[in-house]
């Protein structure tokens, strides 16, 4: 009975150590879904395209490394999912969202992406130690934006 107790308490410490070690921290808003833990790689821990108190032109931009370290090929999906909620004056369809992935742009529209970034878009399939880079920048229209969108935030989740 002692050796089944002793064994389960190191199966618990294995397991909960292995964890910390498999998943870097990720920004808050940024979501890791089933394998994706070990392939995609957000260099800092701020979230991910935030810019506190963006003015008229401001512009915010990172960088996300998809680096598949296992040694079976995955397929890696993005999406985005909006998070606060919609409004008359939507801050979320005044920013101005392109991505770019491997230097091609794969949307660029409002930050909302509503019906493109909500479903999965496949970035591709990836072997062992294949690696890419996804590029995103987010800009406030200067010329449309008025007071009425004067301290608004808006947030949005990224989902691997």
């Amino acid at each position: 009975m002692l050796k089944k107790v002793i064994m389960c308490t190191l199966g618990l410490v294995l397991t909960t150590s292995m964890y910390a070690f498999a998943a870097p921290s990720t920004p808050d808003n940024v979501k890791l879904e089933g394998n994706s833990e070990g392939i995609v790689f957000i260099p800092g821990d701020e979230p991910f395209l935030l810019k506190e108190a963006m003015v008229p032109g401001d512009e915010v931009s990172r960088q996300m490394v998809i680096d598949n370290e296992y040694d079976v090929e995955y397929e890696v999906f993005m999406r985005a999912e909006r998070v606060s909620e919609k409004e008359e004056y939507d801050l979320l369809n005044k920013l101005e969202l392109t991505i770019y992935y491997n230097d091609e742009i794969i949307y660029n529209g409002p930050a909302s992406g509503e019906d493109e970034l909500s479903n999965n878009i496949s970035l591709g399939k990836f072997k062992p130690g294949e690696e890419a880079n996804l590029y995103a920048e987010v800009k406030l229209d200067g010329a449309s934006t008025g007071n009425e969108y004067k301290n608004k935030n808006a947030q949005v989740d990224w989902i691997f």
